[in-house]
């Protein structure tokens, strides 16, 4: 996956540049307050779930610190030993966590640039995974997120499909303008959401600018 293409590069990097004893890389979800560990594919893991913590890591802040100011997740993660501790964001927040395992001081200027380049890098990576996965608008699964739902319950049985269009989008939007269709398109994401709840619904997705699909 990209992910784990964007993990082996840091390594890389890092390996590089910077001497160390040991790499841990985190995902922060803010919404759900999870850290996650990634495998070599790419696949995350719920490792631990702590909003406080997350709260304790300052933007543009890089620490060092020994292995008994390890904070909790270091700790879980079985970090003893003097480490770096390097918060990654977005203009959204918390993004991730760098731990960088290291006896001795490095060169703060390089880790900065490491941190600066990385930062952007996931940022646009995630936002880019995001698109994909769901409609910015209307927070509605995107296509290609029902096709692949569609994929996998193909020989459900009790799965049903169905498509929904608004009748006189166009006149509208010609008529009455873009801020009007708008909240017309999200008065209909909001009533599929309230009608077909998930776990109830496998799949709710927007499919072009006036047509919905519902996997349930």
């Amino acid at each position: 996956t990209d992910l784990a293409t964007f993990k082996h590069q840091l390594r890389y990097t890092l390996d590089r540049f910077i001497p160390h004893q040991g790499i841990q890389f985190c995902l922060y979800n803010s919404q759900h307050g999870h850290f996650s560990t990634l495998d070599f594919h790419g696949n995350g893991r719920v490792f631990m779930k702590d909003k406080t913590l997350a709260n304790l890591f300052l933007p543009g802040k890089i620490r060092y610190r020994n292995k008994s100011e390890a904070d909790p997740l270091a700790q879980k993660l079985q970090i003893r030993s003097n480490h770096y501790v390097i918060p990654l964001y977005s203009q959204d927040g918390l993004i991730a966590i760098i731990y960088i395992q290291a006896f001795l001081p490095s060169s703060g200027s390089i880790l900065r640039m490491i941190r600066d380049y990385t930062e952007i890098a996931l940022s646009n990576l995630l936002l880019r995974n995001t698109l994909m996965r769901e409609d910015v608008m209307t927070k509605l699964d995107s296509q290609h997120t029902m096709n692949a739902s569609i994929d996998c319950h193909q020989n459900s049985q009790h799965v049903f499909f169905a498509q929904l269009e608004i009748d006189f989008f166009e006149q509208i939007l010609h008529l009455h303008g873009s801020q009007s269709a708008d909240k017309i398109v999200l008065a209909t994401a909001e009533m599929m959401h309230t009608c077909f709840p998930k776990p109830r619904a496998i799949s709710l997705s927007r499919d072009g600018l006036d047509k919905f699909c519902l996997l349930f």
